[in-house]
Order: structure tokens, then C-alpha cells, then sequence
């Protein structure tokens, strides 16, 4: 299992089957205030059949809050409320730069993804993650 907490610590609402075994999903990496409407988006381009992947440090309490009150929002339902067909969406808990955490989510499968700004990881350190130009790989 990778370092980040993945598929134990899920909220069942999300496990369909393990994401690693996925193909034509879309990953969304690091979460912020803005990550619904990017969810939105690769809905109404890709589908309400799209699976949605979202891996970042958040609590699996709260993202899967958020989640849950997007998936209503986007759900098809009949005039009895019935949800006909919803988006599918998956919260792994882990850090979206662990290759391992990358590796469970089916990064290789995936269809696209999308990296943001994580908004739940916390303040950087500027200090570990300064680069110069020793660090910088030049081509010619």
C-alpha cells in the first residue's frame, strides 16, 4: 500500500474498484476552493460516466463532504428525485508528488490530469523548495 493513506482509509462511497486497475479516468491533483468547478468542467466535456480521481493531503471527512454535495448537485434525477446517473468520484489521501500514491490512483491509465495549487497541503517552506541554477537541467 502506498505511503499515503489510500484505499483503506477511503470512504466507501468512492470505491467502485481499485483506481490502479482504472483506464480513461482523470486525475485531479492537490485540491483548492476552485477544484468543483474543474470537476464540473470534466464532467460536461467528458461525461457524467467520467470517473474523477482527486489525490491530495486532505481530510477524507471533508473532501468527501465537498464531494458528496457536488455529486448531488450534478446528479440526473427523475421528477420523483430518483438519481438516474451521477458522477463518479474518488478521494485518495496522500501526497499528489508520492510516486507510490500516484501509482494507486492509476496515473498510467488515466486520461488526463490536472494539477492545482493545494490549498489543504499548508504554507511551503521557501527555503526546501527554492530552486537555482544548479538544480535546473538545461537542453540544447
Amino acid at each position: 500500500m502506498p505511503r499515503g493513506k489510500g484505499i483503506g482509509s477511503m470512504d466507501q462511497r468512492y470505491v467502485q474498484r481499485e483506481p490502479r486497475a482504472w483506464t480513461e479516468h482523470y486525475l485531479v491533483l492537490g485540491w483548492h476552493r476552485g477544484v468543483p468547478a474543474i470537476a464540473r468542467a470534466i464532467i460536461a466535456t467528458a461525461g457524467i460516466s467520467a470517473p474523477v480521481v482527486f489525490v491530495n493531503v486532505g481530510d477524507p471527512e471533508a473532501i468527501a463532504k465537498d464531494l458528496d454535495a457536488l455529486k448531488d448537485s450534478m446528479a440526473t434525477k427523475d421528477q420523483m428525485g430518483h438519481v438516474l446517473s451521477a458522477p463518479t468520484f474518488l478521494h485518495i489521501q496522500g501526497s499528489p508528488a508520492d510516486k507510490e500514491v500516484l501509482q494507486s490512483a492509476g496515473v498510467s491509465g488515466a486520461k488526463a490530469l490536472v494539477i492545482v495549487a493545494d490549498e489543504v497541503a499548508g504554507p511551503v517552506d521557501r527555503k526546501s523548495t527554492r530552486l537555482n541554477s544548479s538544480h535546473v537541467k538545461r537542453s540544447r
